[in-house]
C-alpha cells in the first residue's frame, strides 16, 4: 500500500475526488505518508519532487486526478519532474446506452474513476430512448431507460471528479423502437425518422431538452440528427409530397437549434448528413471533393457545432482531407469523434482501434481540432462490454495530454489506471486473427461472428471456413484463459471470449465436417457427430452463455438481456433438433437431408475458402429466411 498525505483541506472537493481513485492506486491519504503538496496552476499539470515531498500542480480538477495518478506511478524514481499540457479542450467517451446494455449506475461511476485517471474529462451519455422523461410514459418503456435521479446521480459523481456529462439524444433518426410502441407510432415518417413538421414531435423534442436541461450540469447537448437516410420518404411524403432532404433538414434544424438557444443549450450534430445531401453519390467520406457546396454550408445554422465521426480509417489523408472540407462550414466549428470499435460482437477490434486513434488523434492536434470523442457503439444487442475498450481510450488520453502514443508507455498508463495491461488487451482481438488472414490490426473483422451464429446445416457461410480453424480457437481460447487470470479485474470479459473459442472449436467447421460426410454417405460419422460432438457442442453453448451472462450482469442492468438468452436459446434449441435429424437419417427414419445435399456455393466468390471480413448483423447471418414482418 502506498502512503501519501496530502496537505490541503481534507473536507474540500478536491480530496473527495482524490479520495475515489487512491483505492484503484493502491494508494491511502496517510498522515505518516509521503507528503504531497497541491498548488494551482493556470494551465494543465505538473508533478516535481525534491527533498519535503512531493507538489501537484493542477489547473482543473481532471487535471489533478491524472496528476495524482502519475505521481503514484512514478514513486520509485529519484527525481521527478512532469509537465503536461492538454491538447484538446475537450476529450471525452461515449458509452452508448441505447441498444440493450444499460450500464447500471456504479458500473457508470467506476467508468467515470477509470476515466479521472486518464485525464478524460468529458463524457457523453448516449440515450436514444432510454432516460425517462415524466411527460412521457411511453419514450423508453421497458427499455431499461434511467431515471432523472440516476442520470442526477451520475452527473453529481462526474462533476466531482472533473467530468463534464453532456447528454447525448436524437432528434431526428436513430429511434425505431420509440416508434415500436403503438403510442408513438404517429411521429413517424419512415425507418426510425421523426414526422418533420408534426406538432406532436415538436412536443416531444421541448420535454426531451427540457428532461435534460432540468437532470444535466452541462449546457452543451448533442442532439444527433446522423443517418436520416429516408427523410421524408415516409408519412411526409405522403402528407406534403416530394420535398428535398435538404429543404426538410433546414427547416428542422431551424426549430430545433432555436429550441437549445431558447433554453440557454448549445448544441452540436453529427455532421455526416450534410455531406450525404451532395450530389452524385451521397457519401460520406467524400475526399475527392474540393469544397463544400455553397447551398450546402447555409443549411447550417450558425453557432451550431458539427462532429466529424470516423470509426473506420487509419489513412492520415482521409482524415486531413474530411477536416479540411469540415473547414469550409465557416461559421460552425467542428469536433471529432473516433471509435473504440466494440459494435461487431463479443470482440473487441482494440487494435484496430488503437491504430485509427493514433491516426486520428495526429490529425485532429495538427488541424486544430478542439474537441474529441472516443465513441463505443452497441449496434446489434451490444455483446462487448464497454470495459474491454480501454487501450482506445488511453491512446486519445495520451495523445493529448503526454503526445506519447506509443505501446510502451500506454502499457505503463493503462496498467495505473485500470490495473490491467493494455497489451493484454490488445490480444483480446486474436480470437479474429483467424487462419489465413493479412490485414490483422489495419482492418475490421469478425469472421467470428458468422461461425458462431450460422446455421448448422443450411451452410450459408460454410465456403467461408478456412482449414485450421478448430486448431486456431483451441489455441486463442486458451491464450484467453491465461491472460484472464493476469488481468483479475476483468477476468470476466476474458473468460466470456475463452469460452467462445471452446464453442467454435467445434461449431465452426461443423457444418463443412457433416456435409462432408453427408455428401460420402458416411452414416457412422454422421451419428458420431449427433451421439458425441453436438452433445459436447450444447455444453460449450451453455458454458459460453453462464459466462457471457456473468459478464453482463457485472456492468449491466438486466434489461436488453432477453436478447442474448433468445440468441443462446436458439442456438441450443437448434443443436438439439440437428441431432434429432441426423439420428433420424441415419436410423432410417428418413431418406434425405435437404438442406445438406444443397451443393454449397460461396457467399462471396472473391473469398472462397477465406475468412470473410465480417458480417455485421445478427439476424442476416442466423438463416436465409425471414424473421422480420417483411
Amino acid at each position: 500500500m502506498n502512503k501519501l498525505y496530502f496537505i490541503t483541506d481534507k473536507t474540500s472537493p478536491e480530496m473527495k475526488a482524490i479520495n475515489e481513485v487512491l483505492p484503484r492506486l493502491n494508494a491511502v491519504d496517510d498522515v505518516s505518508g509521503i507528503p504531497v503538496m497541491l498548488k494551482r496552476i493556470p494551465e494543465g499539470l505538473t508533478v516535481t519532487k525534491d527533498v519535503k515531498g512531493y507538489t501537484i500542480g493542477f489547473s482543473t480538477r481532471i487535471s489533478l486526478i491524472r496528476a495524482v495518478g502519475l505521481l503514484v506511478e512514478n514513486l520509485k524514481k529519484k527525481e521527478l519532474n512532469i509537465e503536461e499540457k492538454p491538447k484538446f479542450d475537450t476529450v471525452g467517451t461515449m458509452p452508448d446506452c441505447s441498444r440493450n446494455a444499460m450500464l447500471t449506475v456504479d458500473s457508470l461511476k467506476e467508468w467515470i474513476r477509470v476515466n479521472s485517471l486518464m485525464g478524460l474529462n468529458a463524457m457523453m451519455l448516449y440515450t436514444e430512448d432510454t432516460y425517462e422523461i415524466e411527460e412521457q410514459p411511453y419514450f423508453g418503456y421497458m427499455r431499461g431507460r434511467f431515471t432523472a435521479e440516476e442520470i442526477k446521480e451520475i452527473d453529481d459523481y462526474a462533476f466531482l471528479m472533473g467530468i463534464e456529462l453532456v447528454p447525448c439524444i436524437q432528434t431526428l433518426a436513430h429511434l425505431r423502437t420509440l416508434f415500436l410502441n403503438g403510442q408513438m407510432a404517429g411521429l413517424r415518417d419512415a425507418d426510425g425518422i421523426l414526422l418533420v413538421g408534426d406538432e406532436r414531435v415538436y412536443k416531444l423534442i421541448d420535454d426531451m431538452l427540457d428532461t435534460c436541461s432540468k437532470n444535466f450540469r452541462s449546457r452543451r447537448i448533442n442532439l444527433g440528427m446522423d443517418e436520416a437516410f429516408l427523410l421524408g420518404s415516409g408519412t411526409y411524403m405522403q402528407k406534403n409530397g416530394y420535398t428535398p432532404r435538404s429543404e426538410i433538414m433546414r427547416v428542422h434544424l431551424d426549430i430545433v437549434v432555436q429550441k437549445c438557444k431558447d433554453r440557454g443549450l448549445q448544441p452540436m450534430i453529427w455532421s455526416d448528413m450534410f455531406f450525404r445531401m451532395i450530389p452524385p453519390t451521397g457519401g460520406y467520406y467524400r475526399i475527392s471533393l474540393e469544397c463544400i457546396p455553397e447551398n450546402i454550408v447555409k443549411l447550417v445554422p450558425e453557432g451550431l457545432k458539427l462532429l466529424y465521426w470516423d470509426y473506420y480509417s487509419i489513412d492520415r489523408n482521409r482524415y486531413n482531407k474530411m477536416f479540411d472540407l469540415h473547414a469550409d462550414f465557416v461559421n460552425n466549428a467542428t469536433g471529432f469523434a473516433g471509435g473504440a470499435v466494440c459494435w461487431y460482437g463479443v470482440v473487441p477490434l482494440n487494435t484496430f482501434s488503437v491504430e485509427s486513434a493514433r491516426a486520428a488523434t495526429e490529425c485532429a492536434i495538427a488541424k486544430g481540432c478542439k474537441d474529441a470523442w472516443i465513441t463505443m457503439w452497441g449496434d446489434d444487442g451490444s455483446a462487448c462490454a464497454h470495459f474491454a475498450t480501454f487501450p482506445t481510450l488511453q491512446i486519445y488520453a495520451e495523445a493529448c495530454w503526454s503526445g506519447n502514443t506509443t505501446d510502451e508507455h500506454a502499457e505503463i498508463r493503462m496498467k495505473t489506471c485500470t490495473g490491467a495491461s493494455y497489451k493484454d488487451f490488445l490480444e483480446m482481438e486474436q480470437v479474429n486473427n483467424v487462419p489465413g488472414r493479412t490485414d490483422y490490426g489495419k482492418d475490421i473483422a469478425n469472421p467470428y461472428k458468422y461461425m458462431l451464429y450460422q446455421d448448422i446445416l443450411n451452410g450459408k457461410f460454410d465456403c467461408h471456413i478456412p482449414e485450421g480453424i478448430a486448431e486456431h480457437y483451441a489455441e486463442k481460447g486458451a491464450y484467453m484463459k491465461k491472460l484472464g487470470k493476469r488481468n483479475k479485474d476483468y477476468e470476466e470479459i476474458y473468460k466470456t471470449l475463452a469460452s467462445l473459442c471452446s464453442v467454435l472449436e467445434i461449431k465452426a467447421s461443423l457444418g463443412v465436417d457433416l456435409k462432408k460426410a453427408y455428401d460420402a454417405d458416411d452414416k457412422e460419422a454422421l451419428k458420431n457427430f449427433a451421439d458425441k460432438v453436438i452433445p459436447e457442442l450444447i455444453k460449450r453453448y451453455e458454458k459460453y452463455y453462464a459466462d457471457n451472462k456473468a459478464m453482463w450482469d457485472k456492468y449491466n442492468r438486466p434489461c436488453g438481456f432477453e436478447v442474448q438468452d433468445i440468441r443462446f436459446g436458439a442456438l441450443i434449441q437448434r443443436a438439439k433438433n440437428v441431432r434429432t435429424i441426423l439420428l433420424d437419417y441415419v436410423s432410417g427414419k428418413t431418406q434425405s437431408i435437404p438442406e445438406l445435399a444443397v451443393k454449397r456455393i460461396p457467399f462471396d466468390p472473391a473469398l472462397e475458402g477465406k475468412a470473410l471480413k465480417h458480417q455485421h448483423f445478427w439476424c442476416d447471418i442466423v438463416t436465409a429466411n425471414i424473421l422480420s414482418r417483411f
